[in-house]
């Protein structure tokens, strides 16, 4: 008969099988993230970032003042700092640095931490209206979980070193 209720002590995961738990979600994620950005790139290009920055202004008019520069700039610098974000999950410690020194950098524009939280909503939105544009209804339901799962754990992750980077310069 089969067990019913929380794992016994024999079948609990060794410190390993966590660790390979964690390796796998981690190439699952990073495929996903690589595979949906090849997608951006082909089918968007640079409108996939004038997408974000609409949807970021629409839903929090605050951060607007911001971005005084010209926005095609911007749209262009976003694409190439996410570009270089996507091909640099093959090597996270390259990545590491650049990351902080963004955080830096955007915390001297006035970025808080909680206005990350307004870049991944805004960011999933934009990457799951183009699969559902892109997609039959019945494949792209599931693919956009995946790839809203895999994105949103790596802009978390982005905007917690960003951010902890900017919360060093302020101590």
């Amino acid at each position: 008969m089969p067990q019913v209720g929380p794992p016994s002590a024999s079948t609990e995961l060794s410190s390993h099988d966590v660790a390979q738990i964690e390796t796998d979600n981690f190439e699952r994620r990073k495929a996903t993230i690589q595979k949906s950005w090849r997608a951006v790139q082909f089918g968007l290009d640079v409108k996939a970032t004038q997408i974000f920055y609409d949807r970021l202004f629409d839903q929090y008019p605050e951060v607007r003042p911001m971005f005084q520069n010209d926005m095609k700039v911007q749209y262009r610098k976003l694409y190439s700092a996410v570009s270089l974000a996507v091909k640099s999950l093959d090597n996270v410690d390259a990545l590491l640095p650049v990351l902080k020194d963004l955080g830096r950098k955007h915390a001297k524009y006035g970025v808080l931490r909680p206005h990350y939280a307004a870049v991944c909503d805004c960011f999933l939105y934009t990457m799951n209206s183009y699969i559902f544009s892109q997609m039959p209804q019945g494949c792209a339901i599931q693919y956009a979980l995946e790839v809203s799962d895999s994105w949103e754990w790596v802009l978390t992750f982005i905007g917690n070193i960003m951010a902890d980077a900017a919360d060093e310069i302020e101590t």
